[in-house]
This record gives C-alpha cells, sequence and structure tokens, in this order.
C-alpha cells in the first residue's frame, strides 16, 4: 500500500485518536516505523505486571529498548519480601532495590511513577 505524502505530525495526530484502542495501535505499530514509535507512546506509558513477571518484563526490554522509552508509569503487583522478619515495618525501598537490582532494567529511563503493590501481609 502506498501512503500519500503526509507531513508525520499528521499520522501522529490520526494515531493519537485511538488513544486507549489497544488493538487498533498495536496494528497501528505494524504500519510503519513512525507509527510504531506514536503507537508504542500509547500502548507502554503505563505497564501494570506481576512481581513474578520482572525477569520476563527485563527479557523483553533488553531484546526491544526502545520500548523502555515509552514507559512512564511501572505498577508492580504481588512483591513479597518488602516486610521486616516481624513483617512490621517496610524496608527502605532504597535498600530493598538494591538487593532486587533486575526490578528495574536500565532501559527504563523514563520511568516517573512506580508503585509497589502488597498482597500478601502475614
Amino acid at each position: 500500500m502506498i501512503f500519500p505524502l503526509f507531513p508525520v505530525e499528521i499520522w501522529h495526530y490520526i494515531i493519537d485518536c485511538f488513544e486507549g484502542d489497544d488493538a487498533t495501535l498495536r496494528i497501528c505499530a505494524l504500519v510503519a516505523p513512525s507509527w510504531r514509535y506514536r503507537a508504542h507512546h500509547f500502548l507502554f506509558h503505563s505497564i501494570s505486571i506481576q512481581w513474578t513477571n520482572c525477569r520476563r518484563l527485563q527479557d523483553v526490554l533488553t531484546h526491544n529498548p526502545a520500548i523502555g522509552r515509552h514507559v512512564v508509569e511501572v505498577e508492580i503487583n504481588g512483591v513479597d519480601n518488602v516486610l521486616d522478619d516481624e513483617g512490621l515495618w517496610f524496608t527502605p525501598l532504597n535498600d530493598w532495590l538494591t538487593r532486587n537490582p533486575d526490578l528495574l532494567p536500565e532501559h527504563l529511563t523514563n520511568v516517573r511513577l512506580l508503585e509497589l503493590s502488597l498482597l500478601n501481609l502475614d
């Protein structure tokens, strides 16, 4: 298919209309590199994963580092072992992240919000 030569801003405006429609954005990402970049802006702006999938996220970002530039918000559910032995106090987040360096791969340079959700408090 041959596309008319429109300025890239026009294509971005059209893709912007599909914000929230992930199925359509995934299709747009396959059309052309400039479409992929703009579609990924919406598809990967905010991600929510289970704690057990952090390693998989790291693998995905290692093989597709460009995706990481689009991630601004990360929610990780099911985070365990953040409480001390007595289950009363939170371990300082900096210490916890230091012990879990694979959690935030180097590719997530634009993250502005990291939300950790504790599901099981014994």
